[in-house]
């Protein structure tokens, strides 16, 4: 029927649905530490505020990559790859995780969706 049932990140809260990766929540002292060092880690990590790189599109899936790079290694020393898979089926969305090591050590990881929704979801 047209309803907007996502949040549009409006003034109350400016996310969309931030993914949450590699960390869910909060570390001690919002720093990692890993063989000696500390690395800064912000609250639910920080891929909710990266660039995301198209892998595959079409007309009802498509899949976002994120990757390792200079920038990540400050704050999280990790080979890694993050696929977002979103497949749109009737009256439904599906979404997929997948979290690649590619690395040589264990790659210690979480991750969680935060999506936002309007409320009331449906008109008075």
């Amino acid at each position: 029927d047209g309803t907007e049932l996502l949040w549009q990140a409006g003034p109350e809260w400016r996310r969309h649905s931030p993914v949450l990766f590699p960390i869910v929540g909060r570390l001690k002292g919002d720093q990692l530490r890993h063989r000696g060092q500390t690395y800064p880690m912000t609250q639910h990590g920080f891929a909710r505020d990266r660039r995301f790189a198209w892998a595959e599109q079409g007309p009802t899936a498509c899949t976002l990559v994120l990757s390792d790079d200079a920038e990540t290694r400050t704050h999280y020393p990790f080979a890694f790859r993050l696929a977002i898979g979103y497949e749109l089926k009737p009256r439904q969305l599906g979404v997929t995780f997948e979290i690649t090591n590619n690395g040589d050590e264990p790659l210690p990881a979480s991750i969680g969706a935060h999506p936002a929704f309007n409320w009331p979801l449906l008109p008075e």
